[in-house]
């Protein structure tokens, strides 16, 4: 455990897919838009200002009792596909999360939800 001092807030936003150059290459392949916008919840994809929202109000004196939070800004994407679960040698009352690089995208391909030539985003 790291200790980085009484007083410290310490927060993340974790970002599900925003539409921005990043994502470019994947919206040209036939069925990723239409599968992105299915599994995601609100049914768009995240602009770059719903993101920046998320950031500003935890900078803000509005969030200034909010601590060792993630915020997902995935439109619900995350709880909808269930990202997030512990696994199963959930004995001991906690765990560690790990975030992953992609979404998942292995595992959506495997489920027959997004086309095989999918790329992850670099």
């Amino acid at each position: 455990m790291v200790e980085h001092g009484r007083g410290s807030i310490i927060n993340s936003v974790a970002p599900g897919v925003v539409d921005t150059a990043l994502w470019a290459a994947n919206k040209k392949v036939p069925g990723v838009p239409q599968a992105i916008d299915a599994l995601t919840p609100l049914r768009r994809w995240a602009r770059p200002e719903d993101v920046a929202d998320v950031i500003v109000f935890l900078a803000s004196d509005a969030a200034r009792f909010v601590t060792g939070e993630t915020v997902c800004a995935d439109g619900g994407m995350a709880h909808a596909l269930d990202l997030y679960r512990p696994p199963a040698d959930f004995a001991h009352g906690y765990w560690i999360f790990r975030p992953k690089r992609s979404l998942g995208l292995r595992r959506l391909r495997s489920a027959g939800q997004l086309p095989e030539d999918a790329v992850e985003p670099s």
